[in-house]
């Protein structure tokens, strides 16, 4: 599929609608506009190789859709949904192993409500609320083996800290450092 849409690519970029705006000093494209309307275009940053990097689409000069990160290997590094050149909707970061590392949702540019991130295994390493782009409410932390941190945050700086062993038996801070 990826070899498909960089020959798809390959091919328009040979057209007059693609202008090259950066290159790497080896005369390769950097930076290139892909246009698919009057006002409507993508925007491509390129890694040396010739892959691409991010990918933006624009309306009317501002960011919609799907803004998509690969990494050098070609993997899906991060995705983000735009709405009128506002950061709106889910995002997500992925993980080497294409797991999902991170997913939140933004609402007018900054983040809004549960916001997880995950251990490569699947499993939820953190989560919890946020309000305008801060921690807030309880937040709950796990490691590996399945013991938990339960934090309170009030205005942005946690205020209540409580620790609990993998059977979800509460125990003192002490505790938790012993544990492992």
């Amino acid at each position: 599929m990826r070899l498909l849409i960089f020959s798809i690519f390959f091919l328009v970029s040979c057209s007059s609608k693609t202008k090259i705006l950066e290159k790497y000093s080896n005369g390769k494209p950097k930076k290139v506009i892909e246009y698919v309307g009057k006002r409507k275009y993508f925007e491509r940053d390129l890694y040396e190789t010739g892959k691409i990097e991010n990918e933006k689409y624009f309306e009317n000069g501002l960011q919609e859709g799907w803004q998509i990160h690969y990494s050098e290997d070609g993997s899906k590094a991060g995705e983000m949904h735009f709405n009128k050149g506002i950061r709106n909707g889910l995002t997500h970061e992925f993980l080497e192993n294409g797991r999902i590392g991170f997913e939140g949702t933004c609402v007018n540019g900054q983040f809004e409500g549960l916001s997880t991130w995950y251990f490569e295994n699947g499993k939820i390493n953190f989560t919890g609320n946020r309000h305008l782009d801060k921690d807030t409410g309880w937040w709950y932390f796990f490691n590996p083996v399945g013991d938990t941190i339960r934090r309170k945050y009030t205005r942005s700086i946690y205020d209540t800290t409580q620790y609990f062993n993998g059977k979800g038996k509460h125990i003192s801070s002490e505790e938790w450092e012993n544990i492992r």
